[in-house]
């Protein structure tokens, strides 16, 4: 949005220029509950939609992600490793994923590993071959 300046005196041809920038801050309730984080996903036109849920009472730093795709006789055809960001408490994340062009077609499932500290969870997505299509 625009946000217009107060003015006060004016003067010929000036210009006030205002920035406005924001920093995430985790306030951590008195007694934090972490909780295992659930993850799901699916494959719509060449897109992973990874979705993270985290139930607990405080933040889920960014989880490291390995995606391995698989073809229908279990051939590995690519593994992509990433991150996602972080999870607020009690918070959903959605993070999109495009899935190699050339390899999307031969695709049978995706296992998808998180790992966010001491928790690791293993997801398996089945891929049909319409979800490549655009």
């Amino acid at each position: 949005g625009v946000t217009v300046a107060p003015t006060g005196k004016r003067r010929a041809a000036a210009a006030t220029i205002i920035t406005r920038s924001s920093v995430p801050v985790f306030v951590s309730p008195a007694k934090g509950l972490p909780a295992p984080i659930k993850v799901t996903g699916r494959v719509e036109q060449g897109v992973l939609l990874l979705q993270t849920t985290n139930p607990g009472t405080v933040h889920v730093s960014p989880p490291a992600l390995t995606i391995k795709g698989y073809t229908t006789n279990s051939e590995l055809l690519f593994a992509h490793e990433t991150h996602a960001w972080y999870v607020l408490a009690g918070g959903t994340r959605t993070d999109r994923f495009l899935l190699p062009a050339a390899h999307c077609a031969g695709l049978h499932r995706l296992v998808v590993e998180v790992r966010s500290g001491q928790q690791t969870e293993t997801v398996t997505v089945p891929v049909s071959p319409d979800s490549c299509q655009p």
